[in-house]
Order: C-alpha cells, then sequence, then structure tokens
C-alpha cells in the first residue's frame, strides 16, 4: 500500500487480506521529526496522528512469513513493522503502541 491521504490503518487495511489482520508495532522505527512537531504544536493525539499522516511509513508490503530476509535484501532499506495474524474479532488493522 502506498501510504499517501491518510494514515496507516486506513492504507494498510486495503491491502489486508479477509479474515487477517495487520497488527503493526508502532515501536519499530522513529517517526521523523516533523511528527513530533506536529503532535506537540497541534496538540494532536497519537491515534489522530497514525490515522492522518503516514508517520515516515511511505510504502507497506506483505510478504510470506518466510520471506522478511528475502524482501530485506531486495530493499535495504526496508524495516518490519508489524505482522499478519488471523482477525479474531479484531480490526483489519492495529496500531500496538497506540492507545
Amino acid at each position: 500500500a502506498h501510504i499517501t491521504g491518510g494514515g496507516l490503518p486506513e492504507n494498510v487495511e486495503r491491502i489486508v487480506p479477509d479474515g487477517l489482520s495487520a497488527i503493526i508495532d508502532t515501536a519499530s522505527w522513529e517517526p521523523l521529526p516533523i511528527f513530533g512537531r506536529i503532535a506537540r504544536d497541534g496538540a494532536i493525539s497519537a491515534s489522530e496522528m497514525f490515522r492522518v499522516f503516514n508517520m515516515g511509513i511511505g510504502l507497506v508490503a506483505i510478504v510470506p512469513a518466510e520471506a522478511p530476509a528475502a524482501a530485506q535484501s531486495a530493499v535495504p532499506t526496508a524495516i518490519i513493522i508489524g505482522q499478519i495474524e488471523a482477525r479474531d474479532g479484531r480490526e483489519a488493522v492495529t496500531l500496538r503502541g497506540v492507545a
């Protein structure tokens, strides 16, 4: 998912297969300082920041569980930001670490 015009949950939801949920660990990367400034100066909650902005993640790819090394080899700047699990009543996207 190309993360523009909306935050991570809305954009990632479009690529999550039915019956599954993307669990994104928001501590797995450091957002650019501009996002901290926007949140601070605008008194914007973390959940709203992730809903509106990409928080520095411009592209999300879902790869097979056995393939992260190959993906990172192909794109050396790639980072693992979460995993895919059975939905089990959860939303299509869960942001771990955001209240």
